[in-house]
C-alpha cells in the first residue's frame, strides 16, 4: 500500500507576537516504519465545530468576522514570511442556510487579495514534499 502524503494531527505550537499569542503552523518530518511522513499540526481555532461546542460562535456574522480578522492578521504577517491559515468546515455544520453565508463572505474577502493560495491539505502536503522534502 502507498504511504499517505501527510499525517494530520491535532496540536499547535505558539509564538509570542505583539503581546498576544498567535497560532503558527510548524511542519515536520517523522520516521514511521522507515518511511518519512510529513506532520501538519492542526488547530481547531478556525473550525465550524465551534457552532456545536457552545464556544460563542453562533451566527454567520460571527464566523465571518472571526475568520476575516484572523486572515487579515496573517496576510499582514505574510508580507515578511509565508503564513498559513487552516479553516476546517463540515457539511453538517456549515451547510445550514443560516451559517453558510458567513463562509461565502469570508471566501469573497480572501479572493479579493493577491498572493493567496486556497487549497486542500493534500495539495499542501504535495507542495511541502516537493519544496521541503525530508
Amino acid at each position: 500500500a502507498a504511504s499517505p502524503a501527510a499525517v494530520f494531527l491535532p496540536g499547535e505550537k505558539r509564538t509570542r507576537s505583539l503581546g498576544a499569542f498567535i497560532t503558527v503552523p510548524w511542519y515536520y518530518w517523522v520516521d514511521v516504519g522507515g518511511h518519512n511522513h510529513l506532520v501538519i499540526p492542526h488547530s481547531f481555532d478556525n473550525n465550524d465545530s465551534r457552532f456545536a461546542r457552545g464556544s460563542g460562535l453562533e451566527t454567520a456574522d460571527q464566523l465571518f468576522a472571526y475568520l476575516r480578522d484572523g486572515f487579515d492578521w496573517l496576510y499582514a504577517e505574510g508580507a515578511e514570511r509565508p503564513t498559513m491559515m487552516t479553516v476546517s468546515m463540515h457539511c453538517r455544520l456549515i451547510g445550514r442556510p443560516g451559517r453558510i453565508a458567513g463562509l461565502a463572505r469570508f471566501l469573497d474577502h480572501v479572493l479579493a487579495h493577491d498572493r493567496v493560495w486556497i487549497c486542500q491539505r493534500t495539495e499542501i502536503a504535495r507542495h511541502w514534499h516537493a519544496t521541503h522534502g525530508p
